[in-house]
């Protein structure tokens, strides 16, 4: 690697340096984190002017295409929500707009001209003070112009930051960096000027982040190719289903000696059923090594500078003490340890575990036996490390992505919250995310499931009976009550 490493982010939607935070950890109550941004998807059917409105008060926008692949990737993640949208019903409500404009159709939050012409064909057809755009569509989600007082379901979309701030100010004034910092964006008109120029010369992404500067030595590059090959360092913030296309593309086309990490919670299928973790899936396609970055690190939390610390998994020290170099900050410190698979493995297991605890917050079984259910869980954790991704060492397990991360997620979080609804609601998971999260997924069950599939192939679910007990209850082959028998003789007694 060069004295001087060179960076790019690679985030795989609409992309700004600022924006990469939301990636490591939980968006904003309500919001999953989808690349760079965090998005809340509504089935409350609203009119345009209250779904604009409930999107503002979130701090957030309706949602907008900038491009024919952010419309497919979009379509593809709201499909995996079990959302179709072949009818004008079942339509979304969009930023775009012509009221009092008669037909000059602009997007609300920006004012510009809709960047991308996704027109139905024979849309708009202005038929009834056709004011609003909404999209759907059987095969393509295109265009259509609505009554602004329709009711339709909306997506909002959201950002944050705090973590690429960091990494933008280390970048500068570090002199192991280069400071120039690549950062790949899809291209786009905006008031017939390229995107990119305008981001490179006023530092801000007037489309997106209006208002909100980037640092100065973050570049935008439009060509996925050019933005990586001098890069000695991918920070990848993307949705594990883009990492395959991402990687095709860049495979041959970058440094052989770099590295990546990625930030990215959570897991894959692997094929057959199990886990396949992220950085191996990174690592098996473009074949370098890849870090990890996980812990106790809620994103509104760090964006306000308040203190807490994170755990970067690297198997080679000398560019770990690269990556500490690279996030570290005042307020946000880091620790590294060569473990890598148990700081990733760590960041799923934890939502079994949170499930657990909110059985144990609905069932009102008190403190003592939420702390039991962490000890245990946490137990749990460190045997599966063992048997399936042997060599990890115990101190790994309390760092910030073990206990930490743990004790937080066991505490607030999607999947505690929906849990402890699940006993006392008597409704089943997936009306719970209907409701409370707007269809958005919980981590936790489809992890239990991944991992007992693990264990179950093995002989082991009786070694691990928090975790098949967890599964079982959420699938309906056990009730919340059988939780405390299930663990009342647990190996660990």
């Amino acid at each position: 690697m060069n004295p001087a490493l060179s960076l790019i982010f690679l985030f795989g939607l609409v992309l700004s340096f600022a924006a990469s935070a939301q990636a490591l950890t939980d968006c904003p109550h309500g919001f999953t984190a989808l690349g760079d941004k965090c998005i809340l998807v509504s089935r409350e059917k609203k009119s345009w002017y209250d779904a604009n409105r409930r999107c503002r008060a979130l701090k957030a926008n309706l949602l907008v295409f900038d491009s024919l692949m952010d419309a497919d990737q979009m379509k593809t993640y709201l499909k995996r929500q079990g959302l179709e949208f072949d009818r004008y019903d079942n339509a979304l409500w969009t930023a775009i707009n012509d009221i009092g404009r008669n037909g000059e159709f602009i997007v609300e939050h920006t004012g510009n001209p809709m960047p991308f012409d996704n027109w139905e064909i024979g849309q708009p057809d202005r038929a009834g003070n056709q004011d609003c755009v909404a999209t759907y569509g059987a095969n393509e989600l295109r265009y259509h112009d609505f009554q602004c007082d329709f009711k339709l379901m909306y997506v909002c979309i959201g950002w944050g930051s705090a973590i690429a701030k960091i990494v933008g100010a280390n970048a500068s004034a570090l002199p192991e960096f280069e400071e120039r910092v690549t950062m790949f964006v899809y291209e786009e008109m905006i008031d017939g000027k390229k995107l990119t120029e305008i981001i490179n010369e006023t530092h801000e992404n007037v489309k997106y982040l209006k208002g909100h500067k980037l640092p100065p030595n973050v570049v935008a590059v439009p060509d996925l190719v050019e933005a990586a090959k001098n890069a000695d360092i991918l920070i990848f913030v993307v949705p594990h289903q883009f990492i395959p296309n991402f990687c095709k593309q860049l495979l041959g086309k970058i440094k052989p000696n770099a590295i990546a990490i990625s930030l990215i919670k959570g897991f894959d299928k692997a094929e057959g059923g199990g886990i396949d973790l992220i950085s191996h899936i990174i690592t098996r396609h473009l074949k370098i090594p890849c870090a990890v970055l996980m812990g106790a690190n809620l994103a509104n939390e760090v964006a306000e500078g308040n203190f807490c610390e994170t755990t970067i998994g690297c198997k080679d020290k000398k560019y770990g003490k690269v990556l500490r170099d690279l996030f570290q900050a005042n307020h946000f410190r880091v620790v590294v340890v060569d473990d890598s698979d148990a700081v990733e493995v760590c960041g799923a297991l934890k939502n079994i575990v949170a499930c657990g605890a909110g059985f144990v917050d609905g069932l009102k079984l008190g403190d003592n036996t939420k702390a039991a259910v962490i000890r245990l869980g946490l137990m749990e954790m460190i045997r599966f490390v063992d048997v399936f991704y042997p060599g990890s060492k115990l101190s790994t397990f309390f760092e910030s992505c073990g206990v930490a991360d743990l004790i937080t997620t066991c505490y607030g979080g999607r999947n505690r919250r929906v849990s402890e609804a699940f006993v006392t609601s008597g409704k089943t998971i997936e009306e719970l995310e209907k409701e409370m999260l707007n269809g958005q997924k919980l981590q936790g069950p489809p992890t239990a499931e991944e991992v007992n599939y693990m264990l179950k192939n093995k002989g082991l679910e009786d070694k691990f009976p928090l975790f098949t007990a967890i599964h079982k209850i959420c699938t309906n082959q056990l009730k919340p009550n059988d939780l405390i028998d299930c663990i009342r003789n647990h190996p660990e007694h």
